[in-house]
């Protein structure tokens, strides 16, 4: 909902619901897996010169999900079993965990954000930038089912709680503006952080779990003639870490060319729970990657082709190690290099006025892969027939279709219940 109170203020509001019931023997309508809440309000504000204009919104998101452990799958099950709802026979494939009140993980993240800007001149703008974010976790296992888990840490006489809390404060300042067919703009900010664990007392670790961080970085768009732009983009963490981005876009060919260095995150770094327990002191990940596209178009044809090309050093990720009694899942840095191409193809057919069919095709070879980190279907196909137009007087866009898409096996990510991660395996082939 949104609505002008005045001709130059407005507001709104947004509100999303996901009501999802299970998957596999769902016992009734309204046995929920996911059970998810998203709204927010926002306002905008200009002067009468447009000088000055004001946005500003708050946001709050609650995603509760059901866990069911996986699937306990024997070597002759059918692929039809899996869908038997409420049946009791025990020979099909059954959930690991079931009933209503089965562990739960819960995020809820809330952010309040203000931006304003004011027109010094022509060309130039100074503006602020406030965000107030906070991010909460938690794992909930009332029945506490320690036949399920491979470790047990935190001993509790009333099931499992465990729960982190992360907070950001950023003001970011800067300047922005227009001359000719040049954007330009730049800016400084500060970031108060802090990470808060159940289970651990903060000071007793060497990593840092509060404290500010400062920015500067900025962007660089440049438009060509009509048909050509050209971005620059740079976002750094003064004495650490980078982002910075180039890209062309013009009808016959896309672009891109990035390089990141990052910091590894909270999770990996350290990490107390009820099942699980590691300190590690893990290098930065630095990555590169390349992506170009070009297209041939006609009116009743489009025909695209390229790749993207990745590399990264000191990749972290969660494995499995299948033949450890305890913590069988954990993170881990990869000491070597990882080397990924996915060559693609595209095509667009125009099959009659506004019905539409069109395709890709992704093919991908991990030429390094130490430690087997990347787990990635060799090929991947999709293919959709749509049929698009617009009614009354253009205020009505709709599109109307069917599609596919297929990949070839491989193994998919497993899921670990009491962290919320996912993890590479080379148990069950998907």
């Amino acid at each position: 909902y949104t609505r002008n109170i005045k001709p130059n203020w407005n507001f709104g509001f947004n509100f999303r619901g996901l009501f999802i019931d299970k998957q596999i023997l769902r016992q009734a309508r309204g046995d929920r897996n996911v059970t998810s809440y998203y709204y927010d309000a926002f306002t905008t504000y200009h002067t009468k010169d447009s000088a000055y204009w004001l946005f500003a919104n708050f946001q709050r998101m609650k995603h509760a999900l059901l866990e069911q452990g996986g699937v306990d799958v024997e070597d002759d099950y059918q692929l039809e079993d899996f869908f038997d709802n409420g049946s009791s026979d025990t020979n099909i494939p059954q959930p690991n965990l079931t009933g209503r009140d089965n562990p739960r993980n819960t995020d809820l993240r809330t952010n309040i954000h203000l931006y304003h800007q004011y027109r010094i001149a022509n060309g130039l703008e100074l503006y602020h930038r406030f965000d107030k974010y906070r991010q909460y976790f938690e794992f909930d296992d009332t029945r506490r089912t320690d036949d399920f888990y491979d470790y047990l840490i935190i001993e509790q006489t009333k099931g499992a709680l465990d729960r982190e809390l992360f907070k950001t404060l950023r003001n970011e300042l800067g300047i922005k503006g227009k001359v000719g067919g040049i954007f330009y703009s730049g800016y400084w900010a500060a970031r108060n952080y802090s990470m808060d664990y159940k289970w651990i007392d903060e000071r007793d670790f060497n990593l840092k779990t509060e404290g500010t961080e400062y920015y500067t970085g900025g962007n660089l768009r440049m438009n060509i003639g009509k048909e050509i732009l050209l971005k620059g983009e740079a976002d750094l963490l003064l004495s650490t870490n980078y982002k910075i981005k180039a890209s062309l876009q013009s009808p016959w060919l896309q672009a891109s060319v990035a390089r990141y260095l990052y910091k590894p995150s909270y999770i990996q770094q350290l990490y107390l729970g009820s099942h699980d327990v590691w300190v590690n002191d893990f290098k930065n990940v630095e990555a590169t990657q390349l992506v170009a596209l070009a297209t041939f178009s006609k009116p009743w044809l489009t025909l695209s082709g390229g790749g993207t090309v990745t590399t990264l050093d000191n990749y972290i990720f969660f494995i499995e190690f299948p033949n450890r009694q305890n913590q069988k899942v954990m993170p881990m840095q990869s000491s070597s290099s990882h080397f990924i191409q996915s060559p693609e193809a595209r095509i667009k057919l125009t099959l009659w006025k506004k019905l539409s069919l069109s395709g890709r095709g992704v093919y991908t070879n991990v030429s390094e892969n130490s430690d087997s980190a990347f787990q990635i279907p060799e090929v991947f196909l999709h293919g959709q027939l749509a049929y698009k137009d617009s009614w009354f007087n253009d205020n009505f866009d709709f599109q109307v279709g069917v599609e596919a898409h297929w990949q070839s096996a491989y193994y998919a990510n497993g899921y670990d219940v009491p962290t919320q991660q996912f993890y590479t395996q080379r148990s069950f082939m998907t």
